[in-house]
């Protein structure tokens, strides 16, 4: 009987080992935390009706697309030109810049077209930032906006403010 109470209590331990080791742990947290660095990172945040949501900047030829899983914001020339996925009603958004108007237009259809000045240049000497300015005038409410592009001394851009839509606040987008 003893025989068999020293047999079971040795295969216990022969078959339940278990394996705890601090050099494994390092090696082990070391890899995942290499893992994690190797994935992008959201390194934008967008600012919309009083939600503010982590976005990639993914440069893509001339333009910059500000993506996350749903929402994919289109820039170029100075003016985002195209949204989906933000909200509903700014779901398929087109922006036109023609002379001196701005055109929205959703799904195709023309929203509203306001009226512009030209972009003016401005350099920001604290900041030793390029600021492009374009003042509007919402043909609708005769709301005045400005819609701002800031480039760093790399020719960088780090912020932007635009009217994506006639009833809707200005996006503002800005650099982590």
């Amino acid at each position: 009987m003893v025989r068999l109470c020293l047999l079971y209590i040795f295969s216990l331990f022969l078959f339940s080992c278990s394996f705890k080791s601090v050099q494994y742990d390092f090696i082990k947290g070391f890899i995942a935390e290499n893992d994690n660095q190797d994935k992008p990172q959201k390194n934008w945040t967008a600012y919309w009706l009083d939600k503010k949501i982590d976005l990639y900047a993914i440069n893509y030829n001339d333009q910059i697309i500000f993506a996350d899983e749903q929402i994919n914001i289109f820039f170029k020339d100075y003016q985002i030109y195209k949204i989906t996925g933000l909200e509903p009603h700014i779901n398929n958004l087109q922006i036109e810049s023609k002379d001196s108007e701005l055109v929205y237009k959703f799904n195709g259809t023309i929203l509203n077209s306001d009226s512009c000045q030209k972009r003016e240049k401005f350099s920001d000497s604290s900041s030793n930032e390029i600021i492009f300015s374009q003042t509007c005038v919402n043909s609708k409410n005769g709301e005045i906006y400005k819609n701002q592009v800031w480039f760093n001394s790399q020719n960088l851009v780090t912020r932007v403010t635009f009217k994506l839509h006639p009833n809707y606040p200005l996006l503002k987008l800005s650099i982590k």
